[in-house]
């Protein structure tokens, strides 16, 4: 082997090779560039055949290897130019500076490698494997302000954000998109599924385990405490607690209640049932009134769905003043009934007297 190699860097070239492929199916890009240099042997270029060995560090002295030991073996070397394909895969590139460190000897030498100095600093043509502030894995996760992603999509320190009319999308079967998360023209925040099945919430309970807590189904039932809502809303295992909004400045043409018939007799027509729900197999007995039949009688306090379900529903508040009012109607009775027993009491003791 001569005493002296000499090494003259050509910018090392990035090559994105595409190939024709079939319906749908694409292969994926590599992570391999292309480096072409020249090596300089006794001041002279070099021919023949060479043995290289190719590192990454973080340094151009010193530092930290990155990566694999690249050997190539019996490289021809032709007036000094030689072209090879190096793979150091894309987590070495972070957007960090890199520099190849290059050994070189003589195919047919037995001794050991000169190392060629300097090291030659990666050129950003490289680095068009990582923008700027994306990092892609070997595994294709991809991290933003991160070199360590976690899932498909880790974005790091900071927030994503959508332009009026996009959002996060899903793909079918079919390789259709799909919107499940997105701001309409109306700057409202709409959460859609396309698909037949239901849109359910969940919240985090113990390691590695979920616990749904609501759900929406197609029909729009909403179901708190269970998968299988069988109303409008179904609430399961739970109570709910609040108010009724029963402001005067929220109401117009305020009429008191009142009727030519008796309401302490339309209540009295009414009939309490107790009833199982056909959509739960609990066996649990209910207590309550059948919407229908109130409604013969009070059908300002009933509702039905202007969706043709036929679900219909009782005004609970409006009941209740209903109640109230047939508790005054029938208090008004009693204090009648005392009245006349006070007049006849009299009467009777007066007749006593006479006698």
């Amino acid at each position: 082997m001569k005493s002296h190699i000499i090494f003259s860097v050509i910018l090392p070239v990035l090559c994105l090779i595409f190939f024709p492929f079939e319906d749908a199916v694409a292969a994926p890009m590599g992570t391999a560039f292309t480096y072409q240099g020249r090596l300089m042997d006794a001041n002279e270029p070099a021919d023949g055949l060479y043995d290289f060995q190719f590192r990454l560090y973080d340094d151009p002295n010193a530092g930290s290897q990155h990566g694999n030991t690249i050997d190539i073996n019996d490289l021809d070397v032709i007036d000094g130019y030689f072209t090879v394909e190096l793979d150091f895969g894309s987590d070495v590139f972070n957007g960090d500076a890199r520099w190849l460190q290059i050994s070189a000897m003589p195919g047919d030498s037995m001794g050991r490698m000169t190392i060629l100095s300097p090291r030659q600093e990666v050129t950003p043509t490289t680095y068009a494997l990582q923008t700027r502030g994306i990092f892609v894995d070997s595994s294709g996760n991809v991290g933003v302000n991160t070199t360590d992603p976690k899932n498909r999509l880790h974005v790091s320190g900071g927030s994503i954000l959508l332009d009026n009319g996009y959002g996060l999308f899903s793909v079918d079967s079919s390789l259709s998109p799909r919107r499940l998360l997105y701001l309409n023209d109306m700057d409202n925040l709409v959460l859609s599924n396309y698909s037949a099945g239901k849109i359910m919430f969940s919240t985090y309970t113990i390691p590695g385990s979920t616990l749904v807590r609501m759900t929406v189904t197609p029909a729009g039932d909403v179901g708190i405490g269970t998968t299988n809502p069988g109303s409008k809303l179904h609430v399961d295992s739970g109570c709910i607690t609040g108010s009724m909004c029963s402001d005067i400045r929220l109401k117009k043409n305020i009429i008191p209640l009142s009727s030519n018939d008796s309401i302490l007799d339309r209540v009295m027509g009414l009939q309490a049932v107790t009833f199982e729900w056909k959509h739960r197999d609990d066996g649990k007995k209910q207590i309550g009134l059948i919407a229908q039949e109130v409604e013969e009688v009070f059908p300002e306090v009933v509702t039905t769905p202007d969706d043709g379900s036929c679900q219909k529903g009782l005004l609970t508040n409006g009941l209740d003043a209903v109640l109230v009012e047939a508790i005054k109607e029938l208090k008004a009775q009693v204090e009648q009934l005392r009245e006349q027993n006070e007049y006849l009491l009299q009467k009777l003791t007066a007749l006593e007297v006479s006698k």
